[in-house]
């Protein structure tokens, strides 16, 4: 039974697998994503206050545990 589980298990992440690949990646939607990050980011490096980055990478690093 357990076996048999697994198995199944496995079919499905193969089948998510691909239906990632073929229909999620690289659509319209995750371009949009990217770019929207890509604007964050490059936003964040005109604007970050270079006086206080150590003190504010201290701060999100000890957020992040």
């Amino acid at each position: 039974m357990f076996e048999m589980i697994k198995m199944m298990q496995q079919v499905l992440n193969e089948k998510e697998f691909s239906y990632w690949v073929h229909q999620d990646l690289f659509s319209f939607q995750w371009w949009l994503i990217v770019m929207i990050n890509a604007l964050f980011l490059l936003l964040f490096y005109f604007f970050i206050d270079r006086q206080r980055l150590f003190f504010m990478l201290l701060i999100f690093l000890s957020a992040l545990t």
